[in-house]
């Protein structure tokens, strides 16, 4: 005898899948590529760099550097404070830009926040936040036949602390290896 489908059964049996995704791909592509890129560039040093190097490119109309949309955003992100020495060095090379403009780049200047701004209840939250990934990883590893060590356990790290909103350094890779 055969078991009768519920009414949700029919229903999600009905629905062709492919139209949905070929439907949410190019609205999820552009974050995805945004979270890799802006990941990748903070615990790889050569990603950095390439990510500093567009950061700094991109604000100079006549450089085209032909790199997707989300991977300059996620360079901008990252590198925000170099953007803004190439911005304030353009507006000087320029010379003539109405005051309005040059006064609006000074205010977003001082809305972004540099390392020397971290409250120390922030840096507490994020030692916090770093130590318990450790825990984690570390209490996974024990279940697992792979022995723990930081090899291995730096992209649990990096994944847990993403999770959290927030990124392990490259200084405490370098410290830790």
């Amino acid at each position: 005898m055969a078991k009768k489908k519920s009414q949700f059964d029919e229903v999600m049996s009905k629905i062709d899948w492919t139209h949905i995704i070929e439907v949410i791909t190019p609205v999820i592509q552009p974050i995805v590529i945004f979270g890799a890129w802006l990941g990748l560039s903070k615990i790889d040093s050569r990603a950095d760099a390439v990510s500093k190097l567009i950061a700094i490119a991109e604000p100079i109309p006549t450089l085209d550097l032909n790199v997707p949309k989300p991977v300059v955003l996620a360079s901008l992100y990252h590198s925000i404070e170099d953007a803004m020495k190439m911005i304030e060095a353009l507006v000087s090379v320029i010379g003539e830009i109405p005051d309005t403009l040059r006064d609006l780049i000074n205010e977003i200047k001082d809305e972004i926040p540099t390392k020397d701004d971290i409250l120390p209840e922030e840096l507490s939250a994020y030692l916090q936040a770093l130590k318990d990934c450790e825990q984690n990883a570390k209490d996974f590893y024990a279940k697992t036949p792979v022995p723990y060590n930081l090899f291995v356990a730096i992209p649990w790290i990096q994944s847990c602390m993403l999770q959290k909103g927030r990124s392990v350094s490259i200084d405490w890779i370098k410290e830790h290896l």
